[in-house]
């Protein structure tokens, strides 16, 4: 089901903000100091690849669901919240204003997404499970990039990246720990219900 889909993506997803949390500057470093200027870019691109990752799983559950045509609404949306800033913010931060523009549409076709799938499913257990799991997941990665980009301020890149392998570590050894908690128990009235 979708929970399943964004737990299998949820370290590569943690990954990708740790990269744009401390490791956008190391990476650029590498082509020449001609390309430190797009750091912040980088950082922003990243963090959007991260999220259009859910978006594509929340999609493919709404279709699946039979309600297509809320993705296509979902992605419409998207595009005029990347679009109707893009100028402004092109003219006012340069490649950093336009990637901003793009993770705007980016995150707001995803919290569309989001608010129409837990709509659409059916039974209020499946609901509130999908709800909070999504939720704890966003969490999760808030959190990643936050602690990530404090650490890359008040120390080195290897030590950034150490931290930010160690972090996605544990946060998968919490959710194992939590499914195999689970097993056995019975959490709804039916399984089937489960995604």
């Amino acid at each position: 089901g979708v929970m399943a889909s964004l737990h299998r993506t949820f370290a590569p997803l943690l990954l990708v903000l740790c990269g744009a949390a401390g490791a956008s500057r190391t990476i650029l470093s590498l082509f020449g100091p001609d390309f430190l200027s797009a750091t912040d870019s980088l950082a922003v691109l990243l963090i959007a690849t991260g999220i259009s990752t859910a978006t594509m799983i929340l999609g493919e559950a709404l279709t699946a669901l039979n309600r297509p045509m809320l993705t296509s609404v979902g992605l419409a949306i998207g595009l005029a919240a990347t679009l109707a800033p893009i100028i402004p913010l092109s003219r006012a931060y340069g490649a950093t204003g336009a990637s901003i523009a793009f993770l705007s549409g980016t995150a707001t076709s995803t919290a569309f997404l989001f608010v129409a799938l837990v709509r659409a499913v059916p039974g209020h257990w499946v609901k509130q499970r999908v709800g909070v799991h999504g939720l704890a997941l966003a969490a999760c990665c808030f959190l990643a990039y936050a602690l990530l980009h404090w650490v890359q301020a008040v120390s080195s890149a290897p030590i950034t990246v150490a931290v930010g392998v160690a972090f996605t570590g544990l946060v998968l050894l919490a959710r194992r720990w939590a499914v195999a908690d689970g097993h056995g128990i019975e959490h709804a009235p039916t399984r089937s219900a489960d995604m």
